[in-house]
């Protein structure tokens, strides 16, 4: 569907609705930066911040969860994978996509089977975090 809006002549010119729309995602990516301050993430949580993770390597023991907190303004789409890559978990205790924005948590179940595992974030490929499980 379209609009009509007028020139300068007094033509009238077909405005498409889409832009608008196009508009409004865009701003939406760019405006996070410029909202209200989000609070600081709790203590032994893996914060998230706008590409990357706090930390790029985890060591956990065995019987240990891990708590995965956006302390950003983005939004965040993790899960087992690496490059924006999800895989499906094999022996990872975490969802197979998780969806955090702005002051949310995932708390993954407990890691159980020693061994590497990597995390990542579909929406910034350079958000890779490392889990080393220990026993």
């Amino acid at each position: 569907m379209s609009g009509r809006l007028a020139t300068p002549r007094g033509h009238l010119m077909v405005f498409p609705k889409v832009l608008l729309g196009v508009s409004v995602l865009v701003a939406g990516i760019f405006l996070p930066p410029f909202s209200a301050p989000v609070h600081a993430k709790p203590a032994k949580a893996i914060g998230m911040e706008h590409e990357g993770f706090s930390t790029t390597t985890l060591t956990v023991h065995r019987g240990q969860t891990i708590t995965f907190t956006n302390d950003s303004r983005w939004i965040h789409i993790i899960g087992p994978g690496n490059d924006a890559h999800l895989s499906v978990p094999d022996k990872e205790p975490v969802s197979p996509r998780v969806m955090l924005e702005r002051n949310q948590s995932y708390t993954t179940g407990t890691w159980n089977t020693p061994g590497t595992y990597l995390m990542t974030c579909t929406v910034h490929p350079e958000m890779n975090l490392k889990v080393i499980v220990q026993n």
